[in-house]
């Protein structure tokens, strides 16, 4: 229907807080310490085109030994760069065709592979150099519940040259001050030096990072008591830090909560949760259908809230602070509504980059990427002229999910969906659940993991709700990292009708089969039922079981007499 461009779409449904710093900054002088009896961790060529592991690299997924809250957000593993920083975001990528540029800083704009990784940690970012692999390094090292992580860039060269500076990262637990310690090493460097020092927060909306201010801390020089900014980023300083130089970061006493999001989500109802803010004891909430800020809330010490009597297809504005008087921090969504059967969505009326309204998705995956279903002609649609497609990421993993409006199923009748799927290319999963909360999809109708057709596959499934209620359909795609759409069309869902014969021939039913099968006066069965299977049968008189008959573990066969009514 609509003709988009591969870009990231920013039109949410669940709409997440931007995330400024809470942390404040300070200087000290100490002493630099080197670690004893470091693990040195397995390296990864970052772009391994032009690059060995010693000019471009990183290790993934270092634990910390214990949970360290930054920003309002618990993180446990870590990521670290040989080129002088960490990522608590998502993990570093390697490439063999595109240079990721992580020796490029960038506190404040990041997008592609740097606007992924953030949260970043950044003590001395530039185009650095290893000398030995075991010279980027770390410990976790004290007792709970005052333990250290360091990680460690020993002798590292800067941008040319031998070994010019060391430095390191500590991470307090309890605490969750953040320490950068230098040491001085008696090279100076290349001619190019251009180091960031600073913190970022967890995300930047990608079209509008340029303008986001207060996302980052960045150090204006190097000096005993350095001034820094959160509008603009020094990204030249060019002197290094004195030895045993302590530059601090100190979690605000008084931070808002983030890790704010919609566990589970119907008409009437919605379930707000967060992250439980470390030294917090309680919050204040207040939730509004107009975006004005409230003067005041209702007092909790939970950390999620049942918020019950919504109106359908309304938008809600949720306020949630800390009630030591932080911010405010805001929360939109919109609640769902209903349709009737039977129900058809060809996607041929959306908006551009769109989806129905009736519907709402959800991105689960990391929150600069926004992985989010949407409309579009650029590639064939399975009959009209649109689809729904969902733009994989080349940064991170795909989570999202596209939910229908909520219809009223029956647990005695039967109800067949179809839809149309398929791939422009690579290898992609793909789910298809229904249940009566949006966020809780518990019954599985369709799990695959790895769908390679680029020619649309016309699927239909008939089932039988477990209980007579209302009911969202949730179509979810999940793929590891490319650069490839997936596709989807035709959703329909409708009842059943079965016809009604008098012993009827039985087929054997294979894995996933749901039907109910009637007759006027007597089925004869003696075929067979293969596990995850749901089948009904139904006849006036009489329900004859031959030799023969079988239900394999796992199935369910139910009997009834009631002819066809």
């Amino acid at each position: 229907m609509k003709e988009i461009s591969l870009s990231l779409l920013i039109s949410l449904c669940f709409l997440s807080v931007r995330a400024q710093i809470d942390y404040t900054f300070s200087a000290q002088s100490g002493t630099y310490t080197t670690l004893v009896n470091p693990t040195s961790p397995p390296l990864i060529a970052a772009y391994t085109g032009t690059r060995t592991t010693l000019d471009e690299s990183f290790a993934n997924n270092i634990s910390l030994g214990f949970v360290f809250q930054y920003n309002g957000i618990n993180y446990s593993a870590i990521h670290l760069n040989s080129n002088g920083f960490a990522s608590l975001g998502a993990v570093f990528l390697a490439n063999t065709s595109t240079n990721p540029n992580y020796d490029v800083n960038e506190l404040r704009g990041a997008a592609g592979f740097k606007g992924a990784i953030r949260p970043i940690l950044a003590p001395f970012w530039d185009n650095l150099l290893l000398q030995n692999s075991s010279d980027l390094s770390y410990k976790t090292e004290g007792n709970l519940p005052n333990r250290t992580f360091t990680a460690q860039w020993q002798n590292m060269v800067w941008q040319s040259g031998n070994a010019a500076i060391s430095f390191q990262i500590k991470i307090y637990e309890t605490t969750n001050v953040i320490e950068f310690i230098y040491q001085q090493q008696a090279a100076v460097g290349g001619s190019n030096k251009s180091v960031s020092i600073g913190i970022t927060s967890q995300n930047v909306t990608p079209p509008s990072f340029e303008a986001d201010l207060g996302n980052f801390i960045s150090l204006v020089n190097t000096g005993t008591s350095p001034t820094n900014s959160r509008i603009l980023e020094t990204e030249n300083i060019s002197t290094k830090p004195a030895n045993g130089q302590i530059y601090r970061f100190i979690p605000n006493v008084c931070a808002s909560p983030l890790g704010i999001k919609v566990s589970e989500l119907t008409q009437n109802a919605a379930a707000i949760s967060w992250t439980a803010l470390s030294g917090a004891s309680n919050y204040e909430y207040a939730l509004s259908n107009l975006e004005v800020t409230p003067t005041a809330g209702t007092t909790t010490n939970l950390t999620t809230i049942n918020l019950t009597t919504l109106s359908p297809k309304t938008d809600y504005f949720f306020y949630i602070r800390n009630q030591c008087g932080s911010t405010w921090r805001l929360f939109k969504f919109k609640t769902p509504t209903s349709a009737t059967l039977p129900y058809t969505e060809g996607f041929e009326n959306t908006v551009d980059n769109a989806i129905p309204r009736n519907m709402i998705r959800e991105n689960n995956s990391n929150s600069f990427a926004d992985i989010y279903w949407q409309s579009t002609e650029f590639a064939k649609a399975a009959t009209g002229g649109s689809k729904a497609s969902v733009n994989a990421s080349p940064f991170v993993d795909a989570q999202t999910w596209l939910y229908t409006p909520s219809m009223f199923l029956e647990a005695n009748k039967s109800y067949k969906i179809g839809f149309k799927y398929a791939t422009t290319g690579g290898t992609q999963g793909f789910e298809v659940r229904f249940g009566e909360k949006i966020g809780v999809m518990t019954n599985a109708l369709l799990v695959k993991n790895n769908i390679s057709n680029t020619a649309y596959k016309d699927t239909v499934i008939t089932f039988s709700p477990p209980t007579t209620a209302a009911y969202f359909l949730g179509f979810l795609y999940k793929s590891t990292v490319n650069n490839h759409l997936f596709l989807l069309d035709d959703i329909s869902l409708s009842v059943v009708v079965f016809p009604c014969t008098d012993n009827p021939i039985l087929p054997n039913y294979a894995i996933g089969t749901s039907t109910h099968v009637k007759a006027t006066n007597i089925i004869t069965a003696s075929n067979k039922i293969a596990t995850q299977t749901d089948i009904l049968y139904q006849a006036g008189k009489a329900i004859v079981i031959n030799p023969g008959f079988e239900v394999k573990s796992g199935g369910v066969f139910k009997a009834q007499i009631g002819g066809c009514n």
